[in-house]
């Protein structure tokens, strides 16, 4: 889950980050199931985090659906977790404002 980097601000090295501008609505920034090396930090703009989850039509058949989680907002952080443990994105992350400005810190970064 995305975490406040207002008290690690002066801890991360923003040298090391790439700035990156998102100019489309809806844009999915983090994959679910995908593998990512990336942390990203909102510098301006609003994401929200999405999980699959398969329901039951009326006929018993499985139906895909998209649920929202949470919103993500400017100085908060995501994909730390795949950063860190290596292991595949539990979610989707995706811009909901029209133009989204991150700071990026990839694995071989650091």
């Amino acid at each position: 889950m995305p975490i406040s980097y207002s008290n690690l601000r002066y801890s991360i090295s923003f040298s090391l980050a790439i700035l990156l501008q998102v100019q489309i609505k809806d844009k999915e920034l983090i994959k679910e199931g995908d593998r990512s090396d990336k942390l990203y930090i909102i510098r301006e703009g609003q994401c929200a985090l999405f999980k699959t989850t398969y329901v039951k039509d009326m006929l018993g058949v499985p139906v895909k659906k998209e649920e929202r989680l949470m919103n993500i907002e400017v100085g908060e952080i995501f994909g730390e977790d795949c950063l860190c443990f290596a292991k595949d994105n539990q979610y989707t992350v995706k811009a909901t404002s029209t133009k989204v400005t991150l700071l990026v810190i990839s694995y071989k970064d650091l």
